[in-house]
C-alpha cells in the first residue's frame, strides 16, 4: 500500500480536476484501496479519468452508477505488469444490499480499487482493507475543493 499525506487542492474547472487525477495517478499502486467521497457531480468520476489516463489506460471513462463495477486495464510503464483498476460505483445501492455484491474481491492487492461513494461500507471493511479516502466538494461554478486523505 502507498503512502500519501493529507493533500488539499482547490479546482476551477473539470480539466483541472481531471489533471489532479492524473498527479495522483504517480502516488497510487496496485493493491491501493480509495473511497472518492462526496455528492452528485462533485468531480469524483472527472478524477477517475485522470487516474486511469494517469496510469497509461486509454478507454473512454463512464460512471458505474448502472453497471456498479468497470474494470480498466493497461500494461504498467515501468514493470510491463497488467494494471487493473476497478471503479466501482455504490449510489444506487442500498447499504444493506452491500454484502451480497461480492466487490471485496476488488480489495485485494491484484487491483487499484476507487469507490465512488465507498463511504457506505462497513467501518470495519474499511480498516480491514486500509481504505484511504478522498472527499469533493463542490465549491460553486466549476470549482471544486478534493481532499486526499
Amino acid at each position: 500500500m502507498s503512502t500519501f499525506e493529507v493533500v488539499v487542492r482547490e479546482t476551477d474547472s473539470s480539466e483541472e480536476t481531471e489533471e489532479f487525477g492524473v498527479e495522483f495517478s504517480k502516488e497510487i499502486r496496485i493493491g491501493d484501496n480509495i473511497i472518492l467521497k462526496g455528492e452528485l457531480g462533485s468531480g469524483k468520476t472527472t478524477f477517475v479519468k485522470g487516474v486511469v489516463k494517469g496510469l497509461g489506460i486509454t478507454v473512454n471513462i463512464t460512471s458505474p452508477s448502472f453497471t456498479i463495477i468497470n474494470l480498466y486495464k493497461s500494461e504498467s510503464r515501468t514493470t510491463n505488469h497488467e494494471i487493473v483498476v476497478a471503479h466501482i460505483d455504490l449510489y444506487r445501492i442500498e447499504k444493506k444490499d452491500l454484502s451480497g455484491l461480492g466487490i471485496d474481491e476488488f480489495f485485494l492487492k491484484d487491483y487499484i480499487t476507487l469507490i465512488e461513494y465507498g463511504d457506505k461500507l462497513d467501518k470495519e471493511i474499511i480498516e480491514s482493507y486500509k481504505f484511504r479516502t478522498i472527499s469533493f466538494e463542490h465549491l460553486g461554478g466549476d470549482g471544486r475543493r478534493i481532499k486526499l486523505e
